[in-house]
C-alpha cells in the first residue's frame, strides 16, 4: 500500500510539473539575422492571455538595410487555418515603418502582442524577409499552442 501511494504521488507530481506553463520559444537564423519567437504560456486555458514576442536581431558585423514596397518585412501571425489568422501588420498602414528596416550590428526590433486564446488557437508564427530579392523565402519560426494543459483539459 505504501508503495502504491508513493507511485501515485510521483505520477501526479509528474503530470503537474509537466503542466507548469513556463512558456515556449523558438529561433531560426541565416547567418546575418536571428529570429526569435517567445510565448509566456504554451498550454493556456481558453480565455487566458498569452504574451507573444517576436525579435529579429542583426548578427552580422555590418549595418543591414532591408526595404520592400508592397509588404511588411517583419510580421507576427496568431490563430489557426480554420478560423483565420490575426496578422500584427494588418491594422497598420503600409508605410516605411513596415516596409523598411535598418539594423546595426547586434541591434534588434521587436513585435509584441497580447492574445486572448480560445479553443481554436493553434499557434503563432513570426516571419522576417531578410533578402528583398527573395521575399517568398523569409526566415520563419513557429510555436504550437495547446488549447489545454495536458492531463488537465476538459
Amino acid at each position: 500500500m505504501g508503495q502504491a501511494k508513493i507511485l501515485s504521488f510521483v505520477i501526479l507530481l509528474g503530470v503537474l510539473i509537466g503542466c507548469l506553463d513556463a512558456g515556449a520559444s523558438a529561433r531560426q537564423g541565416n547567418g546575418d539575422f536571428i529570429l526569435f519567437l517567445t510565448a509566456n504560456k504554451k498550454c493556456p486555458m481558453p480565455g487566458e492571455t498569452i504574451h507573444f514576442k517576436a525579435t529579429v536581431t542583426n548578427t552580422s558585423g555590418q549595418t543591414r538595410v532591408i526595404e520592400l514596397e508592397d509588404r511588411p518585412i517583419f510580421d507576427l501571425v496568431i490563430g489557426n487555418p480554420d478560423n483565420g489568422w490575426y496578422r500584427w501588420s494588418t491594422s497598420k498602414p503600409l508605410t516605411s515603418e513596415l516596409t523598411r528596416l535598418e539594423l546595426r550590428p547586434s541591434e534588434s526590433k521587436n513585435i509584441e502582442v497580447d492574445w486572448v486564446t480560445d479553443e481554436q488557437t493553434q499557434g503563432a508564427a513570426a516571419f522576417f524577409i531578410s533578402d528583398p530579392r527573395f521575399p517568398e523565402v523569409p526566415i520563419m519560426v513557429t510555436l504550437p499552442i495547446l488549447p489545454y494543459c495536458p492531463g488537465i483539459g476538459p
